[in-house]
């Protein structure tokens, strides 16, 4: 096998799932990671009887797409015992979702400890009580995610507690499960104090995490006031060549998935990661 370029169906959420498979069909694309949106919203677990994930597996096997992976993003790290328990219990409902839609890899987030958004760095996330919280919380979902067949792919964030390749690291170090890997969306770590050299961040993370990666999230990043801010694979600071050098000396021969396009720009971001596979 051979890396190829996927997407996520975010962009075609508006959709039935038979119309966003047959869009996603005309690309050529063949890999997909499946988000909980279709017919113009989002869907909860509830929503997502076992009824209806086999017509949306049938809708996209019938276009010859297969979803390697759903979304699950949860919030858990929080300071407080309790919430960090109801997030937890939120989490493990999703654990059916990757066998119902013929898959083995549901992918998520520890979230910011900021009480006000899971996307920004907050001073909570630096506590060591929310890290070890957050420990012991993916021990035990990724317990149940064994029992159930599933890999936990974590993918990082630079304003939440896993945040660079050191802080992911560490997380599968201290959580020490075999199903927990890595969603690898190197954009997500570029901030204005790493994108002069993505070279150097690429390194960081390939030296000490190249063989626990699940999937491969495509996007950029470029820095605004001293901010970032995502945009489609290529139009950023990321060095892709070298990121996909990086990532084909590790064995990968997964899908590289789309994102943060919307559907008008499929075709050049399509183009551009094809171009370096």
């Amino acid at each position: 096998m051979a890396m190829e370029v996927g997407t996520l169906n975010t962009m075609f959420k508006a959709y039935t799932p038979a119309e966003s498979a047959k869009k996603i069909a005309a690309y050529g694309i063949r890999k997909v990671q499946l988000d909980m949106a279709f017919n113009g919203r989002a869907y909860s677990v509830e929503d997502l009887t076992p009824a209806f994930c086999d017509d949306v597996r049938k809708a996209f096997a019938d276009e010859g797409i297969e979803i390697v992976a759903v979304s699950g993003h949860q919030k858990i790290s929080f300071p407080d015992a309790e919430q960090r328990e109801a997030a937890k219990q939120s989490f493990l409902q999703k654990l059916v979702l990757p066998k119902r839609f013929g898959c083995s890899v549901i992918v998520s987030e520890t979230g910011s400890a900021n009480p006000d958004n899971a996307w920004i760095d907050h001073p909570n996330n630096y506590l060591p009580e929310v890290w070890d919280g957050a420990v012991g919380t993916m021990k035990e979902i990724c317990a149940r995610a064994a029992d159930e067949g599933v890999t936990f792919a974590l993918e990082p964030h630079f304003g939440q507690l896993t945040k660079s390749p050191a802080t992911l690291r560490r997380m599968l170090d201290d959580v020490g499960a075999k199903n927990l890997k890595i969603a690898l969306d190197m954009a997500n770590m570029v901030t204005a104090d790493n994108a002069g050299d993505t070279r150097a961040l690429i390194d960081a993370f390939f030296d000490t995490l190249g063989g626990d990666i699940a999937v491969v999230h495509a996007k950029d990043t470029k820095i605004v006031d001293g901010k970032s801010v995502f945009l489609g694979a290529g139009k950023g600071a990321l060095d892709y060549a070298y990121l996909i050098q990086r990532l084909a000396g590790t064995g990968y021969d997964g899908p590289i998935l789309l994102e943060y396009i919307n559907e008008a720009g499929i075709q050049d971001a399509y183009n551009f990661v094809s171009s370096l596979l």
